[in-house]
Formats: C-alpha cells, structure tokens, sequence
C-alpha cells in the first residue's frame, strides 16, 4: 500500500517537478527580496531618526548647560563686566569652572570665553591676555563681526592652546549676555570624534554607513565608507533635524548586488505567479485523494503560528508545498541572523556593560550575570584595577597601529593571568586607548588587610618592565563590599592616576594612600608663585631657588595633573603680565620666543622634575637674553636717561611728571606720551610701581613703622601711602608684612 501510494505520487509530479520548483524557488527569491528591501528601508529610516534625535537631545543638552552657566555663573558675569580685571583668583575660578563644563559630558572638547572689552580669552586650559595670540581667533573674530552666535558650526579644526594637535569639531557660540550680547562670547567645542562614536554604537555594524552633514550639505561625519558620493548609492533612510539643520544619511555600505537584484521586472513576477498556479491546480488535481498527509502538516504549520503570514504575502496562496517551503525558509533564516547577530554583538555588549558598571551608569546585576562572568555573587569584596600605558605618545609613534593592539591584547591576557595564578575572578576590558580596567573579587575568607590586588599588580608591573618595550603605572581603588559599587573604586583607581606626574610613572599608586594627602592650601602655592615671579623681575640673587622651593610646594603636597596645570598657567599668565611693563625690544622677545615655550612645556606633563628643569632654562636664557638687550641699548638715550633718573629719583616726595619735563627740558604733555610708547605704562603707573616694590622690599626686610617706610619711598603721608599700596596690592602694608612673616 506504501509502494502504490509512492508510485502513484511520483508519476504524477514527474511531468512538472522540474518546472514548479524553479518556478517556487523564483517566486519565493524574488518575495523575500522584496520583503527584505521593505524592511530594512523601514528599519533603516527608524535607525535614522533615532540616531538623528540622540544627536539633537546631547548637543541641545551642551547648549542649554552653557546658557545656563551664562545666566547663572556669578564668576563669568564678574570677567565679562571687567570687574577685577587682573585679578588672578577670578581668572582662576572662571578656568576651574570652564573645566568643570568640559569634564561633565565626554562629547565637550574644550570651551573657552572671550571678554570683548580688552579681547581676553580663557579657556579650561589656558589663559591667553589677547585673542590675537589665540589659534581660533581667526573663528571667533568671524562669527562675533557677522553676529552669528547662536548656532552649531559644520565641520571645522581646532587646535586649542600651543602644542596640542589639531581636532576636528563642531562649535556652538553664544554672546553673553544672551539677549544683548555686549560683554563677550561663550564657544563651545564638540569633539567629532566623540559624535563618531555615538553613532557607532548605536549602529554596530560594518555592512551599513551614517553619512552627517552640516546645513550646507558639506560632510561632518561619514562612517563605514571611504567614498563620498553625491548619489547616496544605497540609501535606505535619511533624517533632517530641525534644532541644528543637519541631515542625517544611511544606507548599505555596498549595494550594487543589491540594486540589481531588486530591478527585476514585475512582468516576469506575473509570469511566474501565473504558471505557478497552473502547477498548482495540476498538482491539486493528481493528488487530492493523496492530500490527508499533506493537509496534516499544513494544519500542524497553522496552529503553530510560526509567523505572520500576511507579512510575507502569501495569504491568499493556494501552493501547499510553497507554504512548507517558506515555513522551513524562514525558521532557517532567522536562526541564522540571530546566530551571526549574536556574535557580532556579544564582544560590544559585554565591553559596553563593562564601562557602565565602571562609570556607574548601569543596573543591578543579577548573581545569574555574575557567574556567568566568573564571580561568585553580588556580595563579597570587589576591588578595581586601572592600568596606563606610560609615555603613550612615545607608545604610538614607535608601534604602528596593527602592533598597538597586539600588545594591548597582550597585556590584557597578562592582567587575566596574573589574577587567575591568585585563583582570583576578574573582568577586564579596555577602558580607552591607554587605560585597561580590571574588576577583581577578592577571597571571601580573608581579612580587610589581604594584599592578593596588590600582588596582582606587582606582578603584572613586574611582567611589562621585563617582556615589554613600554611601562605601565597601575591605580589600585578601596575594596567594596558589593558588585553595584564598583564604579566607586574604579573612580578611585582612577583618580589615582592622575597623581602620576608628581609621584612618577611606572609604579603602583594606592588611592587608600594618595587620599589623606590631597591638598587643599591653594593660597599657598599661588603665594610662592608670586615670589618666585618677584624674585626674578627684580633680578634677585638666585631667584632659581625660589622657583625650586615653588615646584617644591607642588611636590610636597600631592596635586593631580589638572591642578598642577592650572598652577603652571596660572605662573606663565602672571609672568606674561610682568612682561608688559618692560620695554618694546624686551617685549617683542618675549612674545616671539620664550612665552610660547613656556606653554609648549605644559604639554608633556608626566614628569615634574623635567618640567622644572625646562622652565628654568628657559628663564635662564630670558635673564641674559633682557640683560643683552639692556646693554645694546644706548646709554644715553633720552627715554633711557629720563628712566634712569625716575629710579634714581623715586624716593623724592617731589618727584612728578613736571619735575622730569623740566630736568630734561621737554613739555609734560609730549614727556607723557612718549613715556606710555616706549614703556607700555603710564608715567605715574611706573612711578607708583618703583615705590610700592621698594616698599614692599623693607616690610620684608625690615623692621622699620609705617610712617618711616612711607617717608623712604616718597610719600609725604602715610595715608596716601597706605591708600596706594592697599589699591596694587589689594593689603594695607600691615598685614601684607604679616602675611610675608607666616605670623
């Protein structure tokens, strides 16, 4: 009964097996081609506007926190209105603000302000006295005359401060005040690297491109593809973003099988529904009395609902064998996408996930996850690791990018070893391009005083200075005593690092031993500054030593990289300042040479000792160069002479600008002008100066009242004396001989 039932099917669909098939097989092609088309442009214009409304919601986040600090910041209302114009405490609490902007999101690369009044310009870098010695000047001095401040730029390159390399970015300017915009500007950098790598991974594939573009259609960002056509081959979706007018573009990164494939002719498709359902009906009529089977199985598909039918247009069909045919299709397909989309993914997840627990931006972790990454639970003791490739610009430059990631790979595998040799769990992912996190669990039996973290990093330390043409410095954060609060100590791991610079690379840096020495004794630094800058404008006798018991504060009282910038810009800012009184030669060396050396030794900030040793040669080479210049002037050169004579003469209560003119028979009027162009200060300015210095000098030196003090440097009263000193020194001459005292 078998054999009959066999035969009878088999000389039925002989005579058009062949024919159905490829006629099944076209149709079916042909349908999920064009399913396939539909939707990925579906999913690729949800991809888009997704990705185009991350985009507008992170930089409408970064405009409204800078309008908000514009309004708000009683810091920058103070620089913008000119109040204590040279004051450095306010310059100094504007960059420390300006930082602080910078380091609350990872997309800002940088802001500064410009003070329209006298051109200043701070950034959370650096402080530069005019906007003309500024690398964005040409920018800002753009926008600010076309009073086009309140928009996102295209694609542009910035450099920032002296020595740092270019970047590109996209800038938002807004004046200040909002409305008005009289006081200044407010520019803020948006690093596109930073947007590069928000797209990626919400996209995360290699098989599609994301094509950004400014308002006039000019590229900002282009991923997954080398070319930049106008076509758009490919396109799939497209979205325009009303807040910055860029247009957003993506599609398949090579499409021409694609395109090709899709162009069939729907008169062929006709053809082939029309022989198909002749093919079916001859089937239908062969093997009605055989169809129970058949019918079984296709009931068994129906009840199991295996997909939507109407979603792949066969709901009218009458092709039993083309239902099973898609049924099976489908099942594998899908298996097979997810199978291929779970292994592209899982390595980002499981490095996404990482950094979230890092930063502290995730969920609680369920015990389940834990054992999956090889820890025990959520309770216990959990430290983190953060290891630093050392001199990581020497680390580029000398390995090409196929053996940086060799050796990163090799390193990682070192961390993993080393903590399996303890039987430690651990989790470790690179953090970012020089930084490798671990997260270790340490063992539950052992006391709070257990150093397995330590020994992890000595030994891992030790590995790389001997296998490896590079160090590492490594931050070991306080124990936890729960998974969730990693991110705690990976902070802590972290933070560690940044006291590299003054304790030295290729060690191990304890935040357990780093925290009880922070320093908070800002007036103290920013006073041996002051002297050390004093010391040297006065030409004193080993001023050298005063610069040395400066770096020496530093080195004594722990300082992160950050602070130790801002105190080294704070001392080049001031000494800049200094420059100004002296004269158009002096000045001109100055500006030219050593002043850009100053900041170009900032920019390599890993060792304190080598910054030290290059800022005193450098001033070195600015003492003799001034004394050089000194000497070739000619000695008796009337603006020379009439110099000579006020600081000879200083301390002459009748010291005056007609005293002078008459000395040297000039009218005080043309005395005075010529005075402010040669010295680049006024005639009474330098006056005041020479005394408040000389005065300064016996507070110090000597024991001497008030009244006598006064009576030495040229003040009849003691009042006006007083008056004077309080207005540049912002003391009354008591306390300041206290203050230099320590009483």
């Amino acid at each position: 009964m078998r054999n009959k039932w066999q035969l009878r099917l088999l000389f039925s669909y002989i005579p058009v097996f062949l024919i159905i098939v490829l006629f099944i097989m076209a149709m079916v092609y042909l349908v999920l081609i064009e399913i396939s088309k539909n939707q990925t442009r579906r999913s690729h214009e949800v991809f888009t506007n997704q990705v185009m409304q991350s985009i507008d919601f992170q930089l409408k986040a970064i405009d409204q926190l800078m309008m908000k600090e514009i309004r708000n910041n009683n810091q920058f209302r103070q620089f913008l209105q000119g109040n204590n114009m040279d004051d450095p405490y306010t310059i100094y609490e504007v960059s420390r603000d300006l930082t602080a902007i910078v380091q609350s999101t990872n997309l800002i690369d940088s802001i500064y302000i410009v003070r329209l009044s006298d051109w200043m310009v701070i950034s959370d870098q650096q402080m530069i006295p005019n906007i003309h010695l500024f690398d964005d000047a040409d920018y800002i001095e753009g926008m600010i005359e076309h009073l086009n401040v309140h928009s996102w730029s295209g694609a542009r390159s910035y450099k920032g401060y002296v020595g740092s390399g270019e970047r590109n970015v996209v800038t938002l300017v807004r004046q200040a005040p909002l409305f008005s915009g009289t006081q200044g500007v407010v520019a803020i950098n948006v690093n596109i690297r930073s947007l590069q790598q928000l797209i990626n991974e919400m996209s995360g594939t290699r098989f599609s491109y994301v094509q950004l573009q400014d308002d006039k259609s000019q590229t900002i960002i282009l991923t997954n593809r080398s070319d930049n056509l106008l076509d758009h081959r490919g396109k799939t979706g497209e979205a325009y973003s009303t807040y910055t007018g860029w247009i957003l573009i993506s599609g398949f990164q090579e499409s021409g099988i694609f395109d090709f494939m899709t162009t069939i002719s729907y008169v062929w498709i006709g053809l082939i529904l029309s022989s198909l359902l002749i093919g079916v009906y001859w089937f239908w009529y062969s093997v009605r009395r055989n169809y129970k089977p058949i019918k079984s199985l296709l009931d068994r598909i129906d009840s199991e609902e295996l997909f939507n039918k109407q979603d792949f247009g066969i709901a009218q069909s009458r092709d039993e064998f083309y239902t099973i045919e898609s049924s099976l299709s489908y099942l594998v397909d899908k298996y097979n996408h997810i199978e291929k989309k779970y292994a592209e993914d899982s390595v980002y997840k499981k490095n996404h996930m990482f950094l979230q627990y890092m930063l502290g931006n995730a969920d609680s972790i369920n015990n389940e996850t834990l054992t999956e990454l090889g820890f025990n639970s959520d309770e216990g003791r959990f430290c983190c690791i953060v290891v630093e490739i050392d001199q990581y610009t020497n680390f580029v430059s000398c390995f090409n990018s196929k053996d940086q990631e060799l050796l990163k790979y090799v390193l990682k595998k070192t961390t993993e070893e080393s903590a399996e040799s303890f039987h430690i769990p651990n989790w470790s992912e690179w953090l970012d391009p020089l930084r490798l996190g671990i997260i270790i669990e340490l063992q539950q039996g052992g006391s709070e005083e257990s150093i397995e973290h330590l020994l992890i990093c000595e030994q891992i330390s030790k590995w790389c200075k001997t296998n490896l043409k590079f160090t590492v410095t490594i931050g070991l954060g306080n124990e936890v005593n729960q998974f969730s609060q990693v991110s705690q100590s990976a902070h802590e791991a972290i933070e560690s690092l940044e006291y590299k610079a003054i304790l030295g690379d290729n060690r191990i840096i304890l935040y357990s031993e780093i925290e009880p020495k922070r320093s908070n004794g800002s007036h103290d630094h920013i006073q041996r500054i002051v002297e050390a800058i004093e010391a040297f404008k006065l030409r004193v006798e080993h001023w050298q030593t005063k610069v040395h018991e400066m770096f020496e504060g530093f080195r004594n009282d722990v300082l992160s990289k950050t602070e130790l910038l801002r105190y080294l810009n704070y001392f080049n800012v001031q000494l800049d300042n200094e420059m100004i009184h002296l004269s158009n030669d002096i000045r001109h060396y100055w500006k030219n040479g050593p002043m850009l050396q100053l900041y170009e030794s900032l920019d390599k900030l890993d060792d304190l000792w080598e910054v030290e040793q290059r800022l005193v040669v450098i001033l070195q080479d600015v003492a003799e160069n001034i004394m050089r210049i000194n000497n070739s002037r000619i000695i008796n050169d009337k603006h020379i002479r009439i110099k000579m004579f006020i600081e000879d003469h200083f301390s002459d209560p009748n010291m005056s600008l007609h005293m002078v003119s008459v000395q040297f028979n000039l009218n005080p009027s043309h005395l005075s002008r010529l005075f402010k162009e040669e010295f680049n200060v006024r005639f009474i300015d330098y006056l005041t100066s020479l005394r408040i210095n000389r005065a300064k000098q016996l507070l110090i030196e000597t024991d001497l009242p008030i009244n006598d003090i006064a009576e030495k440097v040229g003040y009849m009263h003691a009042f006006s004396f007083i008056r004077a000193f309080k207005k540049s020194e912002k003391l009354t001459p008591g306390y300041y001989r206290k203050v230099k005292n320590g009483e």
